[in-house]
C-alpha cells in the first residue's frame, strides 16, 4: 500500500477549512443519529408498534440515520488519517474506500426517491404500495441498484486531493459523470413527487390546523365518529392521517436537497478536471450535515417528548 503525502504549503489553509468543517460534523452527526434511532425504538415501544404499523415518517428518518451512520464509518476512515499525517490513502484501501463513499451516497439519493414516489402514489393517488415484510423490496432494489452502480465504477475510484473517491490521477470522467447522471435522473423525479404532494396537502397553517383539530375529535370520540363528520376539505380520517404523515415525509425530502445541491459543483468539477480548494470545503461540509438535517427534521415533526 502506498501513501501519497501533499507538500504543497499553499494547500495547508484549505486543508484546515476541509477537515476542520467536516470532522466536527461527523461527530455531531453520529450524536443526533444516536439520538433519532433511540427515539424511534422508544416510540414504538410506548406506541406498542407491529413494523406494519409502524408509519413512513418513523421509517424514513430510521433509515436515513442507518445510511448516516455507515456514512460516518466511512468517512471518519476515508479523513482522519489524511487529516492526522497530511497523506492520503491509495491503492486498493483507497479504491474501496472511495466506492463505499459512493455507493452511500447513491443509496440515499435512491431511498429518498423512492419514498418520495410511494408518498406520491400514497397521497395523490391513494394507492399502496406494498414494499414487503421489513420493506425488503424497497430496500433489495436499494442495495441491488447501488452494487451494480458501484461495481462498475469501483476501477475509477481512488484519490482525490484531500480524501478518496474519483481518481484525479488518470483524469477518467466515468465516476462524476455517472454520478451526475443518477444524482439529475433521482433528483427529478423526487423532486416532481414532491411537489405533487405538496400541492395535494396544501400544507397551510389553516389546513394544518383543521387536521390536528379533526385528528383530536377522533382521538376523543372514536364510537361516534361518522364518516361524514368531517366536510370533504378536511376528508376521511385515513386520508387526514395520509397528510399528516406525507407533512412530515416531505421535511426529510426537503433536507435531500439542501444536503446535495451543494455537492453537485464538486461531481461536475471533476468532469472539467476543476478541483478549486472552495469545492472540497463546500462538499465535505454538505455530506457531513445528513445526520443533523434528519435530527432537526426529527425534532421539528415529533418534538422532545417520548409520550405515546
Amino acid at each position: 500500500m502506498i501513501i501519497t503525502k501533499r507538500t504543497n504549503d499553499s494547500q495547508f489553509p484549505a486543508y484546515y477549512l476541509v477537515y476542520g468543517f467536516g470532522i466536527p460534523l461527523m461527530q455531531i452527526t453520529l450524536i443526533t443519529c444516536i439520538y433519532v434511532l433511540y427515539r424511534i425504538y422508544r416510540k414504538n415501544q410506548l406506541n406498542h408498534f407491529t413494523w406494519k404499523r409502524i408509519p413512513m415518517s418513523l421509517k424514513f428518518p430510521l433509515y436515513m440515520a442507518i445510511n448516516e451512520l455507515f456514512m460516518y464509518m466511512v468517512l471518519m476512515t476515508d479523513q482522519l488519517r489524511p487529516m492526522i499525517y497530511k497523506t492520503n490513502w491509495d491503492g486498493v484501501p483507497c479504491r474501496l474506500l472511495g466506492s463505499s463513499v459512493f455507493f452511500l451516497s447513491m443509496s440515499n439519493m435512491i431511498l429518498v426517491s423512492n419514498i418520495a414516489v410511494i408518498t406520491f402514489k400514497a397521497v395523490c393517488h391513494e394507492v399502496t404500495v406494498h414494499t414487503g415484510k421489513y420493506d425488503w423490496k424497497l430496500l433489495l432494489f436499494n442495495v441491488t441498484l447501488c452494487t451494480i452502480l458501484t461495481s462498475s465504477v469501483y476501477p475509477y475510484a481512488g484519490q482525490s486531493k484531500y480524501w478518496c473517491y474519483n481518481d484525479n490521477s488518470n483524469r477518467s470522467i466515468f465516476m462524476p459523470l455517472l454520478s451526475v447522471g443518477i444524482q439529475v435522473f433521482f433528483f427529478c423525479i423526487t423532486i416532481i413527487s414532491f411537489f405533487f404532494v405538496l400541492k395535494r396537502v396544501q400544507v397551510q397553517k389553516s389546513l394544518k390546523d383543521s387536521c390536528i383539530i379533526g385528528l383530536k375529535e377522533i382521538v376523543k370520540s372514536p364510537s361516534n365518529y361518522k364518516s361524514n363528520s368531517i366536510d370533504d376539505e378536511k376528508g376521511s380520517p385515513k386520508q387526514i392521517l395520509e397528510r399528516v404523515v406525507a407533512r412530515k415525509v416531505l421535511t426529510y425530502i426537503l433536507n435531500y436537497f439542501i444536503q446535495w445541491a451543494p455537492i453537485a459543483p464538486y461531481t461536475v468539477g471533476a468532469i472539467f478536471g476543476y478541483y478549486e480548494d472552495w469545492v472540497y470545503v463546500l462538499t465535505n461540509i454538505a455530506l457531513n450535515c445528513g445526520g443533523l438535517l434528519n435530527f432537526i427534521a426529527f425534532v421539528r415533526n415529533e418534538g422532545w417528548s417520548d409520550e405515546a
